[in-house]
């Protein structure tokens, strides 16, 4: 059955413009500078998670970070290939072809528009991957940069439910509008340069129906929740709240609160008295003037010593002033012990025991 009269000649408009859009000239291939700036965020993510010994964030951070790699060489490949390609003819003899994709794509999608923008643009139904419903998506394809080496296609939630971790990620491998093709990259290039419009549309629903969980920028298993960064537990968005000591994120599980003045703040804002062994924050506790060893206001005395150094330190007995005063006093004169008396003895004299 032929389409009315007024659809048909719609179609027909449609795939005039569609046409003279892929005639025009292509720009010079853009070299792909966002994806090389996202894979070295993740590698200073990489070194402060490896740095805190946080070893599973790390291992997850490497898995996205090889995602971004993979993305990286093949727009670095087709920037290439693009540049080693002589100019491509006009594309005005492909009227036909274009408007029998037209009338596939409203078959397959429902409603296709043509923005004046030259984007071809199409609705996926709702998208559910392992229970997660994603909602439905639009597929924009940029018509006039069909022959650049940067993949045209901006991928929309229209109902969006991104991941608590990241109000970008709107599908495990959309980051803000952007589609991260993965494994479906080469076929989806190659129907893009061809300028099949029905084999595009076809390949990008779906890679947003398949899952790689090695490829996402956020797992669908936290997709609803954070990851705290110290026990690497998959908690509630609510349960992740900011150290106001140094502002980094973890749950709330993972603060500790000071015995001093009762905030809560991460391992690394608190230090343990060296006599009591308490945790205690920077307000609430002060080095020993002697050791400079950290203690709680309690365990140091006025002077700051701590009761190890006050134990170290021999303090001089207190002397007595009386007795003092009395040893300082010169000693009383004797008199002279008068000499014992000598009794003469005669010679032939001999003392008679009684």
């Amino acid at each position: 059955m032929k389409p009315p009269r007024a659809a048909w000649r719609r179609r027909l408009a449609a795939a005039r413009r569609i046409a003279h859009a892929l005639a025009r000239d292509a720009p010079q291939p853009p070299w792909p500078a966002e994806l090389w700036e996202r894979a070295a965020r993740r590698e200073r993510q990489i070194e402060r998670a490896e740095s805190r010994g946080w070893r599973n964030a790390a291992a997850r951070l490497r898995r996205r970070t090889a995602a971004d790699l993979d993305e990286l060489i093949l727009a670095l490949v087709a920037c290439r290939d693009a540049w080693r390609q002589p100019p491509r003819p006009p594309a005005d003899t492909r009227g036909r072809e274009i408007g029998r994709d037209l009338a596939a794509l409203e078959d397959e999608f429902g409603d296709v528009a043509l923005t004046s923008q030259d984007e071809l643009v199409v609705v996926t139904e709702p998208v559910v991957l392992e229970g997660v419903d994603l909602g439905r998506f639009e597929l924009r394809l940029r018509l006039s940069s069909l022959a650049g080496s940067h993949l045209p296609l901006r991928v929309v939630a229209l109902d969006p439910a991104p991941a608590r971790t990241s109000s970008d990620v709107t599908h495990p491998h959309v980051n803000g509008e952007t589609l991260c093709a993965g494994e479906g990259a080469v076929p989806l290039r190659a129907a893009w340069e061809d300028a099949r419009l029905l084999d595009f549309f076809l390949i990008a629903r779906q890679i947003l129906a398949t899952y790689n969980a090695d490829s996402a920028y956020v797992a669908l298993d936290e997709w609803d929740g954070g990851v705290c960064p110290v026990c690497d537990a998959v908690v509630d968005s609510e349960e992740l709240t900011s150290c106001p000591g140094c502002c980094d994120e973890s749950c709330v599980a993972c603060l500790l609160s000071c015995d001093g003045c009762e905030e809560r703040l991460c391992t690394d804002c608190m230090t343990a008295c060296g006599d009591c062994g308490g945790d205690f924050c920077a307000d609430c506790s002060s080095a020993c003037a002697a050791c400079h060893d950290t203690y709680c206001e309690e365990c140091l005395d006025d002077q700051s010593t701590c009761v190890k150094c006050r134990a170290t330190t021999v303090d001089p007995a207190p002397v007595d002033a009386d007795a003092q005063a009395t040893a300082d006093r010169p000693a009383p004169r004797r008199a002279p012990t008068p000499p014992a008396a000598v009794h003469p003895v005669c010679v032939g004299q001999a003392a008679v025991s009684p």
